[in-house]
């Protein structure tokens, strides 16, 4: 349903049926958007009215930048501010420049989204055909992996001011069992691709080391959680063979691996100012 807006600048489509976080959703916009840059905005979520001219301006001051984000509060159904979460946490005081490489690092060494949601950043259009790939290939994880594929080709720009609104609620996608279970099979791929990448052997152990514990959260909390609930809701007997089918692969490649045993590294993550001089 395409739905007409008083603005010759704005084309406002519905696609019934698909949810806010649904992939087709996205990939969808990604096929059809045309500008420089573009803005990820979920139904739910909020965003400065100076967001965009503030991260733009970022962009043309830091040529080497591939991604922009800042500071997002947290705010609940109704719209009042909540605390920070964990991932929400504001990373600096003043307007940063990260190097990429060691965002990425930060960012497999903590499992943690601390760039934010699609609704935090905002992109270059350059970035438009890989992200195109990776939201046709991953689900709950999507964003983060798209956060982690720019970190290898430039910096990170953070604003401390909060551009961006994330609304936390009961009913979001984050918090359905089946979403969750993707998320942690996601990560395990996540992990296997960077040991791939990894020369230095030390983080390779540290990133073995997190893929075990993911592979841990499939096999002892999710799985017989998700196996449960199918038996008990009568799901259809192809849904129980195809989770029976899945637990035992997953077994398999645990047992494969449980033997091995790495020590973790911490990451030192520096920052050096936005306005740093050649």
């Amino acid at each position: 349903m395409h739905t007409e807006v008083h603005d010759s600048r704005i084309s406002y489509f519905h696609h019934k049926g698909l949810g806010f976080q649904r992939s087709e959703n996205i990939t969808w916009l990604l096929s059809h958007f045309h500008g420089e840059y573009f803005q990820l905005l979920m139904d739910d979520d909020l965003i400065a009215p100076e967001k965009i001219e503030m991260m733009v301006a970022c962009y043309q001051e830091c040529p080497t930048a591939t991604l922009v984000t800042s500071y997002r509060q947290v705010i609940d159904g109704e719209g009042n501010k909540l605390p920070d979460l964990e991932e929400t946490a504001r990373l600096t005081d003043e307007p940063t420049l990260f190097r990429g490489a060691a965002v990425r690092q930060k960012l497999l060494q903590e499992t943690l989204n601390f760039l934010g949601e699609p609704s935090t950043v905002l992109l270059r259009r350059d970035c438009q055909a890989q992200m195109l790939d990776i939201w046709t290939t991953y689900h709950a994880n999507a964003d983060l992996v798209t956060w982690l594929a720019l970190c290898e080709q430039g910096d990170v720009v953070y604003l401390p001011q909060p551009l961006s609104f994330f609304r936390h609620h009961e009913g979001q996608d984050q918090n359905d069992l089946h979403t969750k279970f993707e998320g942690y099979c996601e990560w395990c791929h996540i992990f296997l691709h960077a040991i791939e990448q990894e020369t230095d052997d030390e983080q390779k152990r540290a990133y073995w080391q997190r893929y075990f514990t993911h592979m841990e959260g499939l096999i002892s909390i999710l799985l017989p959680t998700l196996r449960t609930r199918l038996f008990a809701e009568r799901e259809s007997f192809a849904a129980r063979e195809q989770m029976l089918a899945l637990e035992g692969a997953i077994a398999q490649v645990q047992r494969h691996f449980e033997q091995v045993v790495f020590p973790a590294k911490e990451t030192v993550f520096h920052p050096y100012s936005i306005h740093q001089e050649a």
